[in-house]
């Protein structure tokens, strides 16, 4: 009769903490999204890796970023080759650098395209599956039903004082 007391206290007491770690995990991530609710303009370094899944070759592209609300966005590629990407909401331009060339496409030809133009709406409209604490840092585990498609899982790094997104991971 004590063992079953001590284990029925035990896993009431670790579904208290359970709840208690997604209350928090729920609460910091509707301070995050109040807080990006607000920005209108967004720049960040981006590295961006693409795994082929039939041959397992990966591209690694390194550049930067710079986004205005509601649909404006520019990627400016530094590696492996130069390129840049401008979008105003309606066309997309990819400007090869390297071999001179410009394509232009309509973004509605480009779906996969739209989760950059404004990412964090799409990745904060998710739930959080987890959260934890790290070094003054918080970090979400997220799921999102639009782009589950395209996104099998997110984590995203944030400052907790701040409240600024210092990393996001998608795979």
């Amino acid at each position: 009769m004590k063992n079953i007391f001590i284990t029925l206290t035990l896993f009431w007491g670790l579904a208290c903490l359970s709840e208690a770690g997604a209350q928090e995990c729920d609460s910091m991530l509707s301070l995050v999204r109040a807080k990006y609710q607000i920005i209108n303009d967004l720049k960040a370094h981006v590295v961006q890796t693409i795994l082929s899944a039939a041959s397992g070759n990966y591209t690694r592209f390194e550049g930067a970023l710079e986004l205005k609300r509601p649909n404006k966005l520019r990627m400016d590629i530094a590696k492996p080759d130069k390129q840049q990407i401008i979008c105003d909401g309606s066309a997309i331009w990819l400007h090869l650098i390297n071999d001179k060339q410009v394509m232009k496409s309509d973004i509605k030809s480009s779906p996969q395209f739209l989760v950059w133009l404004n990412p964090l709406d799409k990745l904060l409209s998710g739930r959080a599956k987890d959260g934890c604490h790290n070094n003054g840092e918080y970090l979400f585990f997220m799921e999102t039903e639009e782009l589950k498609d395209i996104i099998k899982a997110i984590k995203i790094v944030v400052d907790r004082k701040t409240l600024l997104i210092i990393g996001i991971e998608a795979v």
